[in-house]
């Protein structure tokens, strides 16, 4: 038999995603990660099947026993343990993302309370943020150019992860109630 089509994961798996995967309507779900959202403003992204229980460990090609996940998250996924364990590792991960999601803010509020006895705090802040924000960008530039076939390139991917990731956030945003 082969594997199912990805509406079919969906549909089998609708309850799962409505119950426990709340970040994600039925529609994205379809284009997405379901642990790390990879895709979730990409609906051309094409997450892959991953085998909940393998057929190797006696699982089947039914569309209940898959997960959709990204390349890198079909990687992590504790293969040949039980639907239980799969679970927990999924929703466990999608936590993960979430607070890695909320750390930013408490560094924010942290260096807040420390600029607290300045006249222009929030001043001093913002040209940190600006300040750490271009060092970030110089990090991710150098770090692209050595894995990449030169400058030219890397450019070009930069801008469009950039995008990307900016899209991204925005999505968050808007499921938050930030900008209608």
């Amino acid at each position: 038999m082969a594997s199912p089509t990805i509406s079919k994961i969906v549909n089998a798996q609708k309850k799962l995603i409505e119950d426990k995967i709340r970040e994600l309507s039925l529609d994205e779900a379809h284009h997405s990660c379901w642990a790390c959202f990879k895709g979730l403003d990409n609906k051309k992204f094409k997450p892959k099947r991953a085998h909940i229980i393998s057929n190797y460990n006696g699982g089947n090609n039914k569309p209940n026993n898959y997960f959709l996940l990204c390349k890198k998250c079909h990687s992590e996924q504790p293969d040949g343990n039980s639907f239980d364990i799969q679970l927990k590792w999924l929703l466990n991960h999608q936590l993960y993302i979430n607070e890695l999601i909320s750390f930013p803010k408490e560094i924010l509020d942290l260096l807040n309370e420390e600029s607290e006895q300045y006249n222009n705090q929030e001043a001093i802040v913002e040209k940190y943020c600006i300040y750490l924000t271009e060092e970030i960008i110089r990090s991710i530039i150098k770090e692209s150019i050595s894995k990449s076939s030169g400058p030219t390139n890397s450019r070009s991917n930069i801008k469009y992860w950039f995008l990307d990731h900016f899209n991204t956030w925005l999505k968050l945003k808007k499921l938050e109630g930030n900008f209608q």
